[in-house]
């Protein structure tokens, strides 16, 4: 069976996590800067719209959503997969993919797709990624009917904020799979600047108990992983793509981002692992950076 996957990453609505790289990173990204120079007029108008955004927001998390108002079969070769900056869970493997290929086979959709019907009528899959990449595998190896249109919720871009729909989406993977490290951090810290931007909570405190109890971790942990926000950009970026070791990851936050870029920039992201001299580096508060380097302990 020849597997049908995704794999281009896109950017869409607030960043919630970081893009910036330090500049001796292997990997290479390029963004397009877009100059704007706008009216009074276009201005009013962008002012009216975030007010809208936000009125609306406050609508999605304090009455709720009904999600199941509108029920309908949809052609697979309609929908589209969600940004991976807003859906960054792990796909299923090949033999996790075959399972759910054979489930399908055998007793067919159980839970229908939730996705959001766009502006031009396409659909966004919000919740059922696995199972679309699933049917689209059975169908171009079938051509059965029964794999190309599938039962679905369909949200309307008109009902729904971006963050709404992002916590959709985490709701629908976190709780449902094992997570790495990685995920279960990024799933945290995207959790609490949702509940922090929707002003449900007043306190990190408060919201790390939440989370504690959502993600069935110790508050402590919880406190642990937003700790990772001190954390400059570059280095929040390489802990998020797990590239960096949670330990080394601690004793950088320990000291300024200035010294962190420092460190990333001299030290090398190839030792970036090597613990126990991160350690030594952070420790060392009245030396220069260039002592430091020459006195890392092997």
């Amino acid at each position: 069976m020849e597997f049908i996957e995704d794999s281009v990453t896109t950017y869409a609505g607030d960043l919630l996590f970081p893009t910036k790289r330090v500049k001796n990173d292997p990997v290479k990204e390029t963004h397009e800067e877009i100059d704007l120079h706008l009216t009074n007029e276009q201005l009013e108008r962008m002012r009216k719209r975030e007010q809208a955004v936000l009125k609306k927001r406050f609508e999605n998390f304090t009455e709720g959503v009904d999600l199941f108002k509108n029920f309908q079969k949809v052609d697979i070769d309609e929908m589209n997969y969600v940004h991976n900056s807003w859906n960054y869970f792990d796909k299923p493997n090949k033999l996790e993919l075959l399972s759910l290929i054979a489930s399908i086979e055998s007793i067919g959709i159980i839970n229908p797709l939730i996705l959001l019907r766009e502006m031009n009528g396409t659909y966004t899959i919000i919740s059922g990624k696995s199972r679309v990449i699933a049917l689209k595998n059975l169908y171009n190896n079938t051509k059965n009917e029964k794999y190309r249109f599938i039962a679905s919720f369909i949200l309307d871009y008109s009902e729904v904020d971006q963050y709404f729909l992002r916590a959709l989406i985490m709701d629908s993977n976190a709780h449902y799979r094992s997570l790495s490290k990685g995920t279960l951090i990024m799933s945290a810290i995207e959790r609490f600047e949702i509940l922090k931007r929707t002003k449900q909570f007043r306190s990190t405190t408060k919201i790390a108990e939440a989370l504690a109890d959502e993600f069935l971790v110790s508050k402590n942990t919880i406190l642990n992983y937003l700790g990772m926000r001190k954390l400059r950009e570059e280095v929040m970026l390489l802990v998020l793509e797990n590239r960096i070791k949670l330990e080394s990851a601690k004793c950088l936050a320990r000291v300024n981002q200035d010294m962190q870029l420092m460190i990333l920039e001299n030290f090398g992201l190839e030792h970036i692992n090597e613990v126990h001299r991160v350690k030594y580096l952070t420790e060392q508060n009245n030396l220069t950076l260039p002592q430091l380097l020459t006195g890392i302990p092997n």
